[in-house]
Formats: C-alpha cells, sequence, structure tokens
C-alpha cells in the first residue's frame, strides 16, 4: 500500500462507501417501503466499506477484532440498553409529575408476541426474549473463543473452512437469517471494527467522526418514516444517534472486539422498540405516550446517552493530556494504524 494513502484518506474512502451504499438501498426501500428486509442490507454496507479498506491495508481478518477478549465487556454489553432505557422511563415519569402531561404511560397488555414456540404477553414476554437473545448470541461466543485461541489457524489448510462454518453459525441463529443478514455486525465491523479502530490513538478524532457519519447514514430512515418528518422528532433521532457513539466507541477500545458494540446494537434493537416504542414504524411497546420524547432514539435517548458521551470525552482528554506530558517511545504519524 502507497505510503501516500493515509489514514484520513482511507477514512473519506470508508465513507464513501458506507454512505453511498447505504443511500443507494435507501432509495430503493423508500420506493418499496413493504420490503423491510432491505434494511439488513443497508446496515451491512459500513461493514462491506470495512472489508474493503481491510484488504487493501493488507489486514488479516481478526484484525477487525473478532475475538473474545474477556466477558465485563459482554455484560455490560447486554445491561446497557436495559440501563438507558430505564433512565428513559424514569425521565419520562418526573416530566409526568411536572407538568401532568401523560407523555408517558405503563400499557403492557397491548404487546403480545410468540418466542419459541410459546405465546406471551406484556411483562410476560421479558424473560422470552432474553433467550432468544441469549441463544443468538451463542454462536457469536463460539465464533469469538475461536478465534481467541486461534482454532482456524492451527487448522492449516482447513481454516477457511472452518471460518466458513464458524460465520455460517453466526448467520444461522440470527432470526430471518435466511433473507437477510445481521445487521448489527455489518454496523459494527464498519463503525467500530475499521473506523475506531484506525483512529483509536485520537479517541476524540474517532469520536467526531462516527457521531457525525452514523447520524448521516440514517438519513433514508428519516425519509421513509413518516412519524420522522418533523423537525424536532427527525432532530433528536439524529442526535440521539449521534450520542450513542461515544458508548459504543468505549465498548470497543474498553474489549478491542467487535462483539460487544454488535450485541450492545443487537439487544438496543430488540429492547428499545419493546419498551419504549418503535421509531421506526410502529406498533405496540411496553410503554406509550409520546415516542419522539421517551424514546432511546429520541429526546430523552439523546440526553441520558449524551450525558454518558460527555463523561467519556472528559476521561478520553484527560488520558489525552497525560499521554502528551509523557509521550511514549516512537511518534504516531498519519499513518494506517493496525490491531
Amino acid at each position: 500500500m502507497s505510503a501516500s494513502f493515509t489514514r484520513a484518506k482511507q477514512t473519506a474512502l470508508f465513507v464513501v462507501i458506507a454512505l453511498g451504499g447505504s443511500y443507494a438501498i435507501g432509495a430503493l426501500w423508500v420506493a418499496h417501503p413493504d420490503k423491510g428486509w432491505l434494511s439488513q442490507y443497508l446496515m451491512w454496507t459500513p461493514g462491506i466499506a470495512a472489508l474493503v479498506l481491510q484488504l487493501v491495508r493488507r489486514e488479516p481478518p481478526r484484525a477487525l477484532g473478532f475475538r473474545f477478549t474477556g466477558a465485563a465487556p459482554w455484560v455490560a454489553a447486554l445491561l446497557f440498553p436495559l440501563a438507558v432505557i430505564a433512565a428513559c422511563v424514569a425521565l419520562g415519569y418526573a416530566i409526568r409529575a411536572i407538568t401532568g402531561s401523560d407523555v408517558i404511560h405503563f400499557q403492557p397488555d397491548t404487546v403480545r408476541h410468540e418466542f419459541l414456540g410459546i405465546e406471551a404477553q406484556g411483562m410476560a414476554l421479558v424473560p422470552l426474549m432474553a433467550a432468544v437473545i441469549v441463544l443468538v448470541l451463542v454462536p457469536w461466543l463460539v465464533v469469538a473463543l475461536a478465534y481467541r485461541f486461534e482454532l482456524p489457524e492451527k487448522l492449516g489448510r482447513g481454516r477457511h473452512v472452518a471460518r466458513a462454518a464458524l460465520w455460517a453459525g453466526v448467520f444461522w441463529f440470527y432470526p430471518g437469517a435466511w433473507w437477510a443478514p445481521p445487521g448489527s455486525i455489518g454496523e459494527e465491523l464498519g463503525w467500530r471494527g475499521w473506523l475506531v479502530r484506525v483512529w483509536r490513538d485520537r479517541p476524540l478524532t474517532a469520536l467526531a467522526l462516527t457521531a457525525t457519519v452514523w447520524p448521516a447514514f440514517h438519513l433514508p430512515v428519516i425519509a421513509l418514516v413518516p412519524q420522522l418528518h418533523s423537525f424536532v422528532p427527525a432532530l433528536s433521532f439524529l442526535l440521539s444517534i449521534a450520542a450513542a457513539a461515544g458508548v459504543f466507541q468505549a465498548l470497543y477500545l474498553w474489549s478491542g472486539s467487535i462483539w460487544p458494540p454488535v450485541i450492545a446494537h443487537f439487544t438496543w434493537n430488540a429492547w428499545n422498540p419493546f419498551f419504549l416504542g418503535n421509531q421506526y414504524g410502529g406498533g405496540a411497546s411496553i410503554f406509550g405516550g409520546e415516542i419522539w420524547l421517551i424514546n432511546g432514539e429520541g429526546v430523552l435517548g439523546m440526553v441520558v446517552n449524551g450525558a454518558i458521551t460527555v463523561a467519556l470525552v472528559v476521561r478520553w482528554r484527560r488520558r489525552q493530556r497525560a499521554a502528551t506530558a509523557s509521550p511514549p517511545q516512537g511518534v504516531v504519524s498519519d499513518t494506517p494504524v493496525l490491531a
């Protein structure tokens, strides 16, 4: 790879591929709004961009961060969506108490689903959904552990077959994988596995990039979803995504693996609409009311995630100042940073 092809230029190419692919599929989705499965392919455009740049940089696949690097980040990733949702509910009821407006109300009887052949209603669905989430995560954990112990490499010539089998397991256990790939993996391969990784020595730059590009990536959703056509709901939707970028980046930098951000992304997409309403298409939820306000991808989600991200920025700035005061051996240049 040419030394002149700096990481800044690589980042520009990544953004062009990721957003260009997103907008192309988004235009098709807008033209055919009944084809909701297109959203999973749209979510894979950052992953495709990451894989392209990985080849350009002549990196091994594991550089994107497939290995298991400890249980704590996985647990944090599982709990993060529930913690944000709990905070949004608490703030929603605080606003209701102060204003007297019915901005949030408990309506569990409106939610009914079937999981694992069992039909349930309201809060009885929570353990069933948790079981489905764990079932989906099991093959992801197998892949992470396989990379952790370098099992594909130890198989020699059979390593390519082993990798294919591992990834087939990831797709097979994902709900709907027969017609659409797991989009949370595609997004996190790009946003954290590539974009944050190559700028990880400058976490504030990495955050500025993802907090800008990630919301821009979601613009087709605003064009598609009628309830986001108003200014305040649309703006809070985009800003809530920007605010969440700090948390997802922290999970990646902490673990050195894409799997905790993938888990947080996947579980967020499951729990947030279940509890606080679906910003993408409506439907019943445990709590109803002003969805644009109380939702984790609305105003309160923006506030909660924004507060966490501010705390993370303060921490990263302190670390950068400490590193500047006591620089390590060598100089960081504008060249690719490998995992």
